[in-house]
C-alpha cells in the first residue's frame, strides 16, 4: 500500500532521523578513534593504523548521513535578512526557490560523487594506509547524499505548493497577564 501525502513527511523524517543517528555515531567514532590515535602515539609513542583513512572517509560518510535530517526538517544555516521584510506569500515562494536551488545542487552532487564512486571501483582504488577499498565508503557517501536530493526534490515540490495555499489566520499575540 502507498503512503499517502501527509505520511511522506513522517516517514521522511523518520528516516532522516534514523540516518542522522547513523551519521552522529560515524562522527562520535571517528572522534573517539582520533583522541585513541592522539593518547597512544603520545603516552605510548605507537599511533593507531590508519588515523588520516578512518577520519577522512567517516566523517565524510557521516555528514552525507545527516543531510537528509536537515534537509527534511530545515534544520540548517539560513540567512533571513531579506525574507523577514517580505509577505508570507513571497516568504513561500522565496523557501521553494531555495529548496528548488538546494535539489538541483545534491542532484548534481550526487551524480558526480556516484561517477567518482564507480571510477574508484573500476580501478580498484584502495586506501592510502590501512588498504582497504574505497569505494564502499564513496558509495555510502552518494547513498546519504542521493536521499537528501529525494527530499530536497519533494520538500521542493510541497514549498512550491504552500504560495498558492489559503494563508492560515494570523497568530494573534499571546495575552500578557498583568
Amino acid at each position: 500500500m502507498a503512503a499517502s501525502a501527509p505520511q511522506l513527511p513522517v516517514l521522511m523524517t523518520r528516516i532522516g532521523e534514523t540516518l542522522a543517528v547513523a551519521g552522529m555515531a560515524l562522527i562520535a567514532g571517528v572522534g573517539l578513534y582520533t583522541v585513541a590515535d592522539v593518547v597512544m602515539r603520545y603516552v605510548f609513542n605507537s599511533p593507531l593504523p590508519g588515523a588520516v583513512d578512518i577520519v577522512t572517509y567517516g566523517l565524510a560518510g557521516g555528514v552525507a548521513l545527516v543531510m537528509p535530517h536537515s534537509v527534511v526538517t530545515g534544520r540548517h544555516v539560513a540567512v533571513t535578512l531579506l525574507v523577514n521584510a517580505v509577505g508570507r506569500r513571497l516568504r513561500a515562494v522565496l523557501d521553494a526557490l531555495v529548496l528548488s536551488v538546494v535539489a538541483v545542487f545534491f542532484c548534481v552532487f550526487t551524480w558526480r560523487i556516484a561517477v567518482f564512486t564507480a571510477e574508484r571501483f573500476a580501478l580498484g582504488e584502495q586506501m592510502w594506509i590501512l588498504g582497504w577499498p574505497v569505494w564502499p565508503a564513496w558509495a555510502l557517501v552518494t547513498a546519504g547524499f542521493g536521499i537528501a536530493t529525494l527530499f530536497a526534490f519533494f520538500m521542493a515540490a510541497l514549498a512550491w505548493m504552500r504560495p498558492f495555499l489559503p494563508l492560515p489566520p494570523a497568530a494573534s499575540a499571546p495575552e500578557v497577564p498583568e
